[in-house]
């Protein structure tokens, strides 16, 4: 199953609205026969000060509207409507992610945990899709939950459903990761082991070589997963009745696992 997503509280980026004060307005100071005036005639001032505030206010207004308008990369005056936060993560690309998506994720994963997958599956299905929504289906949370439902899926014995989700979820790797990364080599596996379920040897056998390969890029990080990967090749080359191809993977294994000792 491919990893979590971060734990609650994702990073979250939003607009900054710079609202700017309108000018003071100039108070002046009444004594004698000016504050006899000023309060003789308040009704003659307020009409003035309405049409002074107002004029501040337009000015204001404009100013955040512009100011607005550019952070949007409109490049016009006319002003953007209000988005929610969620919306402005949709906006951004690569591993944005909803609040919403994250939760229902962690319950999700909980769930697994305490061994109840049927009450997982709808969890796993709300995150898949707040996180379409959210980060789009290229994204690294789309590939995770959709391997993690996909896991699911095969946990309750609905392979044919599991294996569209390892399938959609390796696209979602490849673009979200490239083809050379670690996570995209883990959804290479799941696959492999569900067409050796299947019967597929062949095409189990290329997606464990294509995984084996990433690995082998760096031995250090992946050194477990490398092997475990020659011994999964090897079961394979054993069901196919390949023995003779059996024995150098062993060796490689052993061989690997004595190099990573060492650097411990």
């Amino acid at each position: 199953m491919g990893g979590p997503p971060a734990r609650r509280g994702p990073l979250q980026r939003g607009i900054v609205f710079v609202l700017f004060a309108a000018p003071a307005a100039q108070f002046l100071a009444f004594c004698g026969p000016q504050r006899q005036q000023q309060q003789q005639q308040p009704r003659q001032q307020q009409p003035r000060q309405r049409q002074q505030q107002q004029q501040a206010a337009g000015s204001t207004q404009e100013v955040r509207t512009l100011r607005l308008a550019k952070g949007f990369g409109s490049g016009s005056s006319e002003e953007p409507l209000v988005k929610s936060e969620q919306e402005q993560w949709a906006t951004k690309r690569g591993n944005q992610r909803s609040t919403d998506g994250v939760d229902f994720f962690n319950q999700a994963q909980d769930a697994v945990k305490a061994g109840e997958h049927e009450k997982a599956l709808p969890l796993y299905r709300k995150a898949r899709v707040a996180f379409g929504k959210a980060a789009g289906k290229g994204s690294l949370d789309y590939a995770r939950v959709c391997s993690n439902l996909a896991s699911t899926f095969l946990q309750l014995g609905n392979a044919t459903r599991a294996t569209d989700l390892y399938s959609e979820s390796q696209e979602a790797f490849a673009s979200a990761v490239g083809e050379a990364h670690p996570e995209y080599a883990a959804c290479l596996r799941n696959l492999a082991r569900l067409k050796r379920s299947a019967g597929d040897f062949v095409e189990a056998e290329a997606l464990t070589k294509k995984a084996m390969n990433i690995y082998a890029g760096d031995l250090v990080a992946n050194h477990k997963e490398y092997t475990e990967t020659l011994k999964f090749l090897a079961a394979i080359y054993k069901e196919t009745r390949r023995i003779e191809m059996v024995q150098p993977l062993l060796l490689e294994v052993k061989r690997v696992q004595g190099l990573a000792a060492s650097m411990r």
